[in-house]
């Protein structure tokens, strides 16, 4: 970069910050480089930017540096956060291990494969493949935009069955139709394809590789860890997953994701052509979103109320939120556009 344009693009950085307290510096031992992990970037500086709605912290990496950290209404660096469906880009990501070890042999295999003797269902059902369970287009009845499919899902007696005794409405792989119950199946099936739980199975080849130890995950009524939400983290290790990922795999050193895999999980695996407040061309990936209507394209782990992981490859850029989630969903679109427009329309504008 010449001297021209380095001097434009760190007066543009400089239009987010103004003079205050130190940014709380990460945890002893942080690995300090891009390649590695997260950095600190050592300043005396602090974002100007008013909260959205409902927003409970905000970091900000541009670099692989993390320039900015705030946190609100009581929470804290080490606090657990629910990050909702962002679950769900987890289990896409633990899907790719799977293949990577040998555990799974492709998303062509189907929920008979695992799931018979687990639960009942017919051979229609059973023929539903890895793939369609991550694209969303299992063709099950499921009316979750309202919250209320969720709420029914998790009140019943047993998770799994709930799912699979849906009837199929549409043929499998063309329609989409978004459902937490559907990706929980993943979780199921990395569970009996591995002999682990979905939770030990992270903490064996995600997590624990990440040095990521402080988490919580919800189990259903059968024991299974909840494949379509109720993971905790703390906001530097969402930010860490998001970093990864924008390293196609790596951190810390290691190859923790296949890069193959994490480049097949991020792009359009089917089309929405979906707007949603500043996103104007919203895909699909493997349980990834994707805004194909910016300035620069978008990766978005996304979960309910405003919890993301939002990516900007063309701008080495990652925003992570976490936000208020036990709200009505009227709420919820309140908050998600809010942060949302404070990270397309506020922040992402600073770095370009």
């Amino acid at each position: 970069m010449n001297m021209l344009r380095r001097w434009t693009a760190l007066a543009l950085a400089a239009l987010l910050f103004t003079a205050c307290d130190a940014l709380v510096p990460l945890d002893a031992g942080a690995p300090d480089a891009p390649e590695t992990g997260l950095e600190t970037h050592l300043s005396a500086e602090r974002a100007s930017l008013a909260p959205a709605e409902g927003l409970k912290s905000l970091l900000v990496l541009h670099k692989g540096r993390l320039v900015l950290e705030r946190y609100y209404d009581g929470n804290r660096a080490d606090s657990l956060n629910h990050v909702r469906s962002v679950t769900k880009s987890v289990v896409a990501l633990l899907i790719g291990i799977a293949l990577d070890e040998g555990f799974l042999e492709s998303t062509d295999q189907t929920i008979a494969d695992f799931l018979t003797g687990v639960a009942d269902f017919d051979a229609e059902k059973g023929a539903l493949t890895i793939a369609q369970l991550m694209t969303m287009n299992g063709g099950f009845e499921w009316h979750e935009t309202d919250g209320s499919e969720y709420q029914l899902w998790m009140l019943a007696p047993n998770q799994i069955q709930y799912v699979l005794d849906k009837p199929l409405v549409t043929v499998p792989g063309q329609y989409f139709n978004y459902n937490s119950g559907g990706t929980h199946l993943l979780s199921a099936i990395l569970t009996e394809a591995t002999g682990m739980s979905t939770k030990a199975f992270a903490e064996t080849y995600l997590f624990g590789p990440m040095g990521i130890t402080e988490l919580a995950w919800e189990t259903d009524k059968q024991g299974y860890y909840n494949g379509g939400a109720g993971l905790q983290l703390r906001p530097r290790d969402a930010a860490a997953l998001g970093l990864m990922i924008a390293q196609e795999g790596r951190y810390g050193g290691q190859q923790i994701v296949p890069a193959a895999w994490v480049h097949e999980a991020t792009v359009e695996q089917y089309r929405l052509d979906w707007q949603y407040g500043p996103l104007a061309d919203v895909d699909y990936g493997y349980l990834f979103w994707l805004d194909e209507g910016q300035a620069e394209n978008v990766t978005l782990a996304w979960g309910y109320g405003g919890q993301f992981l939002y990516g900007v490859p063309a701008l080495d850029l990652l925003v992570v939120t976490t936000a208020a989630w036990d709200v009505s969903p009227a709420r919820k679109e309140t908050q998600e556009l809010a942060i949302l427009d404070l990270i397309a329309g506020r922040i992402v504008p600073r770095f370009r």
